[in-house]
Parts: C-alpha cells; structure tokens; sequence
C-alpha cells in the first residue's frame, strides 16, 4: 500500500480561536514545519520550542497530529515519511485549552496535505 507525505519541507500555520463565546473563549495559535522523511517510514513529531511551559500543550498537538495519522489509515490513505515539528506556540493565560490544541492539529495537518500531499508509490 502507497503512503502518503509531503513533497517538501514547509511551515503550517494555524490559528484556532473564537473569542465571542460567552464562557467558552479559546485561542490555539501555532506552526508545524512539516517535512519529508525518506529515511524513516514512520511519522515522527518532535518539539522545537525550547520553553519548559510548553511541553504540557506539545502533547496535545501531538495527540492531534497522531489523530489525523490514524483517520487518514482508516480512509485507506495512510501517512507516513514525515517529520512534524512544532516551531511556534502561542499561549493565552486564559482561553488556551488542551483539546483546541489537538483539534487545531488535527485542521494545520488537515490543511498541509490539502496544500503539498503526495503519493508514494
């Protein structure tokens, strides 16, 4: 079965955010650098941003990388050859929210493969 990934290296920016909900304002703002691994079939996500108070929301962005991974082999396109770095975050002290992070991944990946996705056969 052909894998799909990128055909290039390139950042994705993604800005997740609704501020007029009455008690339920969020924002999650970042950019994944997705990039071809040709060397490795796996899909591999690594954290560049080198603040400690990051970590905890990396996760979540992980979480939501490995969700549209997973959604994409059950559709019968499966992911793989790619390296997924997180290279920006921008945190609110208030409406940031675990679970818009990962759903903010799920629609940068969503819209990185719209964009450059490949088929390798």
């Amino acid at each position: 079965m052909a894998l799909w990934t990128v055909d290039r290296e390139f950042d994705q920016p993604i800005r997740h955010a609704c501020l007029t909900a009455s008690g339920g304002s969020y924002v999650a703002v970042f950019t994944l650098r997705l990039a071809p691994d040709l060397d490795d079939a796996a899909v591999r996500f690594v954290n560049a941003v080198e603040d400690p108070e990051v970590g905890h929301w990396a996760l979540h962005i992980e979480e939501g990388v490995r969700a549209y991974v997973e959604t994409r082999a059950a559709a019968g396109f499966p992911v793989g050859y790619l390296r997924v770095t997180l290279v920006e975050i921008t945190l609110h002290p208030v409406d940031s929210q675990p679970y818009r992070f990962r759903e903010a991944a799920v629609m940068a990946m969503t819209q990185a493969f719209e964009a450059v996705g490949v088929e390798l056969s």
